[in-house]
């Protein structure tokens, strides 16, 4: 995989002077969402900050210690919208999770991967300091919804905070309807598959590959059945052979 990402990165490289500037011309219901990194918030000179590559680019990323506890306040613009969720990037792959408070509720949110997006169940509204921890207590509303084991809550490691999306608090994201059928054609300006084009010869090589090389691997497994076979019918003549010594002697025979 890491080589066809490759090729579709350099494919990318060498078109991108091709490549377009979006449409203005179309219109969509989208609602009003922000998007919010927390270098915008805290200082980045702040210890904690370091400048990580992530999937697309640079980040840079606050490093919340397990044992810590992260105090903020949004811009009064933010006030009364709600947190969506929040992007973050960890050191390492491990399940585990992470608190938002504010002075209305305590809600926990999963950490799933090195670098993903979780989305909050509740209706968490910016109002106040807003803290970011691992203390859990009885009060703390933990997902209805989204899978979260409880043994997760055993692994307390750091969690690498990079922004929050926002949005009003207004909207209900269970309510946004999304077309998922709807029909489009893309003009040829614009159009960009050919790109990737060149899976569609990795899908032939590797389809003749396994042509030759399924026979050979399917031929040991072939043998152990063959053996397996052999030995439940020797198996099966020795009973019979036992079975019909005990009926003569039943008899006399």
């Amino acid at each position: 995989m890491d080589f066809v990402y490759s090729k579709m990165a350099q494919n990318i490289c060498e078109n991108f002077i091709f490549f377009k500037k979006p449409k203005k011309n179309i219109s969509f219901n989208i609602p009003d969402f922000k998007v919010l990194d927390l270098d915008e918030i805290i200082e980045t000179k702040n210890d904690n900050f370091t400048n990580q590559r992530t999937y697309l680019y640079k980040e840079n990323v606050y490093n919340l210690k397990s044992s810590k506890e992260l105090k903020f306040n949004f811009p009064k613009e933010y006030f009364g919208m709600k947190i969506l969720g929040m992007h973050y990037h960890n050191k390492q792959r491990i399940f585990s999770y992470c608190i938002f408070e504010n002075q209305d509720q305590k809600v926990l949110q999963g950490i799933f991967e090195t670098q993903s997006f979780n989305a909050l169940e509740y209706d968490f509204i910016i109002n106040s300091e807003i803290k970011i921890h691992q203390l859990l207590d009885e009060n703390v509303k933990k997902p209805l919804f989204t899978w979260f084991d409880k043994i997760w809550e055993n692994n307390k490691e750091d969690i690498g905070i990079i922004g929050f999306l926002l949005a009003s608090r207004e909207i209900k994201i269970e309510d946004l309807e999304i077309l998922e059928e709807t029909e489009f054609e893309i003009s040829k300006e614009y159009d960009f598959t050919h790109l990737c084009e060149y899976l569609k010869e990795y899908k032939i090589a590797i389809e003749q590959y396994n042509q030759r090389k399924d026979p050979i691997k399917l031929a040991s497994l072939q043998n152990q059945i063959n053996t397996l076979n052999i030995q439940i019918s020797d198996l099966s003549n020795k009973k019979l052979i036992k079975f019909e010594k005990k009926i003569k002697k039943i008899f006399g025979l």
